[in-house]
């Protein structure tokens, strides 16, 4: 989508690899985006990786995003939440 094309647009190729959200839920304006990540060994990455449905194959997973052949890889995730908080 429009993050995807911004990426191109600002550094010139289209971006391969693990890209995800952080959020956060406000009173006045809903769920607002905080930042976007892109490290495999974060603990939030870590927990939504927990998540990856058994018959998603993580290797395959890898291997279509450095191959740029992703959309053809099936990907399922369990119908859980997940949460990462710090103190």
């Amino acid at each position: 989508g429009a993050c995807m094309r911004a990426l191109k647009t600002e550094c010139g190729e289209l971006y391969r690899g693990v890209l995800y959200g952080g959020f956060m839920l406000t009173a006045n304006r809903g769920v607002m985006l905080i930042e976007f990540n892109a490290r495999l060994g974060d603990p939030e990455c870590l927990n939504l990786l927990s998540l990856l449905d058994p018959s998603t194959d993580f290797l395959a997973v890898c291997e279509g995003m450095a191959s740029g052949g992703l959309g053809r890889v099936p990907i399922a995730f369990q119908k859980k939440a997940s949460c990462c908080k710090y103190a």
